[in-house]
């Protein structure tokens, strides 16, 4: 499964991977201990068998506790608004995908919630849900931001030796300074260099080769 392997690659938060763990594991009493008494080893433990079996449906939590909790539980997002992942740019739809993921990460976190009463052990689940929430936001954002410019149109840009100039320095930088980021900023700065490499196309500039290359391996699109 590759989130828990993302998961088992990376600072292997332990919130997260008990997100992981309401995601796919039916053993509800095990995740009530995990959650109660933190083990990262059994939980890692637990994680790489999960990891090892193929992709199954999520599991619905059982509502093991009562429906009345001490303290609210946050409710999942919902109700963006529809727009089909097949439309956008590579970039983008590779951010659609990471926002899916969250999405379902933040509901198995909100399920998880349910299962907690003590206000301590609640407290890193409720922080980790509103960090699900606050990325997903930033990426909605970054598509919605597209979306309406699709919608729009291009603004008129006079693309004269100087904007040339400009358009060409902001892409050599953006192949560097993209190498460094991730999610919703890599998605936003790919989608700038895109515009400027659509606005040196409609001025009948060509691009060395070498550098369409890196620029492809990125993302961006010459089809003009």
């Amino acid at each position: 499964m590759q989130t828990i392997n993302e998961w088992l690659a990376g600072n292997r938060d332990y919130a997260s991977g008990l997100a992981l763990l309401a995601k796919y594991s039916k053993n509800r009493i095990l995740l009530q201990n995990l959650s109660r008494k933190p083990l990262p080893a059994k939980l890692e433990y637990e994680l790489r068998k999960l990891s090892k079996t193929p992709e199954p449906p999520v599991v619905p939590p059982a509502n093991i506790l009562p429906e009345t909790a001490p303290e609210s539980v946050p409710a999942p997002l919902t109700g963006k608004p529809k727009i089909n992942p097949d439309d956008l740019p590579d970039h983008l739809r590779q951010l659609w995908q990471e926002t899916a993921e969250k999405y379902r990460l933040a509901r198995a976190l909100h399920e998880q919630l349910k299962l907690l009463t003590d206000a301590d052990q609640r407290a890193p689940l409720i922080r980790q849900l509103e960090n699900y929430r606050k990325e997903i936001r930033t990426n909605w954002d970054v598509i919605d931001t597209w979306a309406k410019e699709q919608n729009q149109g291009s603004s008129s840009v006079t693309v004269d030796e100087k904007r040339i100039n400009a358009n060409r320095k902001y892409l050599s930088e953006g192949k560097k300074a993209v190498t460094n980021l991730f999610g919703a900023p890599r998605a936003k700065k790919l989608e700038a260099m895109q515009r400027r490499i659509n606005e040196l196309l409609a001025a009948g500039e060509k691009f060395d080769p070498e550098n369409q290359k890196e620029l492809e391996e990125l993302g961006m699109k010459f089809d003009g």
